[in-house]
């Protein structure tokens, strides 16, 4: 047996001792003399240890009086939930794999340097436009509310526009129409929670001025390309956003009405009622040859002055007086017809025709009669 092990039999046996009431401290320490000092404090230390614990000691009743207490609680808290707020965003599987995808694209596009400013540079038909339009789901996705939302759905309206132009400028005219589309979806969509907006008028009447003046802003610029050398379906595309900005604008105005307020246009901006829609005109027509015109025939009471006829060819009526002229053919004319011939170049010596009209005939005297005879004479 070590001595350690023999300190703590020791130890055992004098507090066993003490706390039985037969020895003190001392006189259980002088059984062992030779361990006194070692054993001492150990013993002491036991002693007060227990005097403690006597004087902590929970009265009788106490742990089963808290036990039932604790229980009646926890009772009364399950028959009384508390209220839990819910969150105002609700992650579906659907958005949260979206979200998921587009974040994972948009760090790898970051990875490359200017990443961000290729996406937010980029166009309809380029490689990052859909990472573009992804990222703008996102947001639209995390909108606080009504009022963020349509503020960003003007943003990404004006965002369009300036695609728009951009394809215009490089005749990329293949990827107009869809970017029109996702214009007018946008305004659309802004136009229905402005209109729909309730219990803050101050926001709503910020939101429909600055939609109002978005949209007056673009009918300008689509006017313009509404009149330029585009293809004929495109120029018409862009017509009818004219209208249909001019029709949101007015929609604008009536929303400021009713809350007592005033549509400003921006400065230098005009509302134009329509747009001109530029025509092509058909260059396929050779040049070289001269196109007759034609000349209606007059419906007055006939002249004996010439009279053009549809075929641009000059007839005239034979004067008696007058040599008769030789006619030559134009092969490119029509054949002359019984009531029009064609007249022959005049000579340097010819006097000119005149329209005057010729002198009219005096009317003969009528005869007088002759007297019947009388056949009774005789």
């Amino acid at each position: 047996m070590t001595k350690k092990q023999r300190l703590g039999d020791i130890l055992d046996i004098c507090i066993a001792l003490v706390f039985s009431g037969e020895e003190t401290i001392d006189s259980a320490l002088s059984r062992y003399p030779e361990y006194a000092d070692e054993i001492r404090p150990e013993l002491e230390a036991a002693i007060w240890l227990n005097q403690q614990r006597q004087t902590t000691a929970a009265r009788p009743g106490y742990v089963k009086a808290s036990r039932k207490r604790l229980v009646d609680q926890l009772k009364q808290e399950t028959s009384n939930p508390v209220p839990v707020k819910k969150p105002r965003l609700t992650w579906d599987p659907a958005i949260f794999g979206l979200v998921f995808v587009t974040l994972f694209l948009f760090v790898s596009v970051l990875a490359f340097r200017g990443g961000l400013q290729i996406v937010n540079a980029s166009i309809p038909g380029d490689r990052f436009y859909d990472l573009k339009l992804a990222v703008e789901d996102t947001q639209l996705s995390m909108a606080s509310d009504e009022v963020e939302e349509a503020e960003l759905r003007i943003q990404f309206a004006d965002e369009r526009a300036g695609e728009i132009e951009a394809l215009i400028e490089q005749e990329r005219y293949d990827d107009v129409q869809p970017a029109l589309v996702n214009y007018r979806n946008q305004l659309t969509l802004a136009r229905d929670i402005i209109t729909n907006l309730e219990g803050d008028p101050v926001r709503k009447a910020e939101l429909a001025q600055s939609l109002g003046s978005t949209a007056a802003e673009h009918s300008m610029v689509f006017s313009t390309f509404a009149a330029a050398e585009i293809p004929s379906g495109l120029a018409l595309a862009f017509a009818d956003v004219v209208v249909f900005n001019n029709d949101l604008v007015t929609v604008m105005v009536v929303v400021l009405d009713d809350l007592g307020k005033v549509f400003v246009l921006p400065p230098g901006v005009t509302l134009e009622p329509t747009a001109t829609v530029f025509v092509p005109t058909n260059t396929s027509r050779p040049t070289d040859t001269a196109t007759p015109t034609q000349t209606p025939v007059p419906t007055s009471t006939p002249s004996p002055s010439p009279t053009l006829l549809p075929s641009a060819t000059a007839t005239a009526t034979i004067d008696p007086s007058l040599p008769t002229p030789t006619a030559t053919l134009d092969p490119r004319a029509p054949a002359p017809t019984e009531k029009s011939i064609i007249p022959t170049p005049k000579e340097d010596n010819e006097p000119e025709p005149t329209n005057e009209p010729k002198p009219t005939k005096e009317p003969r005297p009528t005869k007088e009669p002759k007297p019947t005879k009388d056949k009774d004479k005789g």
